[in-house]
Parts: C-alpha cells; sequence; structure tokens
C-alpha cells in the first residue's frame, strides 16, 4: 500500500510540475523521480517473501511462470 501510494505521490508530482514556476520544475520533477524509485523498490520487497514461499517446496518453474524471475 505505502508502495502505491508513492507511486500515485510521483504521478501527481510530474502533473503538477507545470504549474510551478520555471525556476523550480527542475527540483519538483527530481524529487517525483525519488518517489518513483521508492515505490519501485518497496513493491519489489514487498513481493520478495511471495517468491520465497514459492520456491521453498521447489517449484522454481512456477516461480518463474507466475512472477518472471
Amino acid at each position: 500500500m505505502i508502495s502505491e501510494i508513492f507511486g500515485l505521490t510521483a504521478k501527481l508530482l510530474s502533473i503538477f510540475a507545470v504549474l510551478v514556476s520555471r525556476n523550480n520544475i527542475l527540483y519538483i520533477l527530481l524529487v517525483s523521480r525519488v518517489f518513483e524509485s521508492a515505490a519501485g523498490v518497496i513493491g519489489n520487497i514487498c513481493r520478495s517473501p511471495n517468491i520465497m514461499h514459492l520456491t521453498r517446496k521447489n517449484n522454481f518453474a512456477d516461480c518463474k511462470a507466475k512472477e518472471g524471475n
């Protein structure tokens, strides 16, 4: 859920960056990219326990098919 909030915040910042003066647009887009990167990291970390659960039963093919790993 936190990953989704960070992703949404990143998208909203990039959309509303055009409403800000030209001097500050770079900083807002930079913060947006930081939020987007954090959302990706958090999302991958939350998916990791699911992958570990699938591979415990020695079904690596199923894990690869479902998660793309």
